[in-house]
């Protein structure tokens, strides 16, 4: 892509490598976004998980507690 400075002949590439440059960070840019939504997956994840074993703990304490009456009673 042509630039519009005016470049001595030994300067001809410093608009190429500034497009280069940008080319990389964009690249660099898209990468952090999708380690972000990675992230955010996980931590969603995660999150349900633990909503899972808190219902599965309550579940235990109820079990538990029934098997404590019926001993209480037998």
């Amino acid at each position: 892509m042509p630039c519009n400075h005016h470049h001595s002949p030994l300067e001809l590439g410093c608009c190429s490598s500034e497009q280069e440059r940008f080319r990389f960070e964009q690249e660099r840019f898209r990468f952090e976004q999708e380690r972000f939504r990675f992230k955010q997956e996980r931590f969603r994840f995660e999150q349900e998980r633990f909503r899972f074993e808190q219902e599965r703990f309550r579940f235990e304490q109820e079990r538990f507690r029934f098997e404590q009456e019926r001993f209480r009673f037998e």
